[in-house]
């Protein structure tokens, strides 16, 4: 069985935000499913948020990754509050105030 790897949580800005003993401890905490493969580099975000495996930075990303990452989870907070559920989107926030992202 393989060892779990420590997971941080960062912003869309890229603020470390959160620390996390595995990815099964981070999925619980915020009850989502892809931090696996944003860490793996194969989406941009998961939950609002980016993550990465300690000891390996901020996984880098396009520009126009982060843009579009940042526009389908605008697009899903829209949904949320007509359909009353609610979606923790808190880094798009973050994101706006980065410097170079969304121009």
């Amino acid at each position: 069985m393989s060892k779990a790897r420590r997971i941080i949580q960062y912003t869309m800005a890229g603020e470390e935000v959160g620390f996390y003993g595995s990815i099964k401890e981070a999925q619980a905490a915020y009850g989502i499913t892809h931090i696996s493969s944003v860490c793996r580099k194969k989406r941009v975000t998961d939950g609002g948020y980016r993550w990465g495996y300690e000891g390996e930075g901020l996984p880098e990303v396009s520009p126009t990754s982060l843009k579009k990452s940042l526009a389908l989870g605008k697009r899903r907070e829209e949904s949320s509050k007509e359909t009353g559920e609610y979606t923790d989107l808190t880094g798009l926030m973050s994101a706006q105030e980065g410097p170079n992202l969304l121009q």
